[in-house]
C-alpha cells in the first residue's frame, strides 16, 4: 500500500483497532490504550415492521453490542413503541427508554446469526408455539436469530424458519412474516478501514480515500431505515453519476447498512451497490459485499 508523505509523518491521530478484548480485572494501564476505541464505538438500534421494531446497539469492542428495540406505529399519529421486557415476555408496548428496553446482541462468528440478552443475563428464546421470552441461560439454536437484510429493511428469522413479529397484545412471536428497521442510536461517531487502510477525505478533491493510515471521524443521522453520512463542513456522502463516493452533497444520500459478519460491515447507496475500495478511493459501484466491500467499525 503507498502512503501519501503527509500521512507517513502525521502522528496526531491514532489508528483505532477492533480485534481486541477488554476483560473485567485487568490493570487500568492495559486498558488506557483501548479507551479511545471504547468511547468511538459505544451504541446502536431495530425497529418491526408491521408496527416495525428497533434496537439499539453497543460495541464491547468487537465480541457484542446492545440495541433497544422499538415497534414503529402504522402512521404518524400511532407512536412508536420500545421493546421491553415484562417477567419472561418480550413486548413492544413502552414509550420510555430504560435498561428494560435495552438488550445485548452477540453474533455467532460461526454462523453468523445473533443471540440477544438482557441486563440480567438472560438470552432471548424460541418457546412454544413461536413465543419469544427471555428464559435462557445458555446459548442453544433456539437463542440464535439470522438477519435478512433488505435495504432499508430487515427480517429476524428464528429457529423455526419464521420471522418476528408483533402480535395484537404487543408481544414478540416468531409466526409470520415481518420486516424490521434498523436504528443505530448513540452512535453519532463514524470511523471505517478497509483492506487497504482507513476510509478520509481527498485533500484535493471532493472523493474520499481508501488506503489511508490516518483516519477520519464521520457523523450519521438516521433516515426511515436508511442513513446520511456527514463529513467536513457539514457536508454529506453521496455517490456521482461516476461511481464515485464524494463528501460534499449539499443534500443527504441515503446509505443502508449491513453487518453481515463479525466486526464488518458493508455499505449500500441508493444505486443498491456497494461501498467498496478500488485504487485507493471509495467507490460506490460494488454488485456483492466482498472483501473489498467490508469495513471495520
Amino acid at each position: 500500500m503507498t502512503l501519501d508523505q503527509n500521512d507517513q509523518n502525521d502522528h496526531s491521530k491514532r489508528i483505532v483497532s477492533q480485534k481486541t478484548n477488554i476483560l473485567v480485572g485487568l490493570s487500568l494501564d492495559f486498558l488506557l490504550p483501548y479507551l479511545l476505541c471504547y468511547i468511538l464505538l459505544h451504541y446502536f438500534n431495530i425497529s418491526t415492521n408491521v408496527k416495525v421494531f428497533s434496537f439499539q446497539w453497543q460495541f464491547t469492542l468487537g465480541t457484542s453490542f446492545r440495541r433497544k428495540l422499538r415497534k414503529k406505529g402504522p402512521s404518524p399519529k400511532i407512536p412508536d413503541l420500545w421493546v421491553s421486557i415484562k417477567r419472561v415476555s418480550i413486548s413492544a408496548n413502552q414509550e420510555d427508554e430504560t435498561d428494560m428496553e435495552t438488550f445485548q446482541m452477540e453474533i455467532d462468528k460461526e454462523s453468523r446469526k445473533c443471540l440477544f440478552r438482557t441486563n440480567e443475563g438472560k438470552y432471548w428464546a424460541l418457546v412454544a408455539h413461536g413465543g419469544i421470552q427471555t428464559t435462557a441461560t445458555e446459548r442453544s439454536a433456539n437463542t440464535m436469530f439470522a438477519v435478512e437484510w433488505m435495504g432499508r429493511r430487515v427480517a429476524l428469522q428464528a429457529s423455526n424458519g419464521k420471522y418476528i413479529c408483533t402480535k395484537k397484545n404487543g408481544q414478540l412471536a416468531a409466526v409470520s412474516d415481518s420486516k424490521l428497521v434498523l436504528k443505530l442510536i448513540n452512535r453519532p461517531m463514524l470511523i471505517l478501514r478497509g483492506e487497504n487502510g482507513f476510509i478520509c477525505h481527498h485533500k484535493n478533491s471532493n472523493t474520499l480515500d481508501a488506503n489511508r493510515s490516518v483516519y477520519d471521524i464521520f457523523t450519521l443521522h438516521f433516515s426511515d431505515g436508511a442513513y446520511h453520512i456527514k463529513g467536513e463542513g457539514g457536508r454529506f456522502w453521496y455517490v456521482n453519476s461516476s461511481g464515485l463516493v464524494c463528501s460534499d452533497g449539499e443534500t443527504p444520500d441515503d446509505f443502508s447498512f449491513e453487518f453481515l459478519e463479525h466486526g464488518r460491515i458493508s455499505i449500500r447507496g441508493k444505486n443498491g451497490r456497494y461501498l467498496r475500495g478500488q485504487g485507493g478511493t471509495l467507490k460506490g459501484d460494488g454488485a456483492t459485499p466482498d472483501s473489498s466491500a467490508l469495513w471495520e467499525y
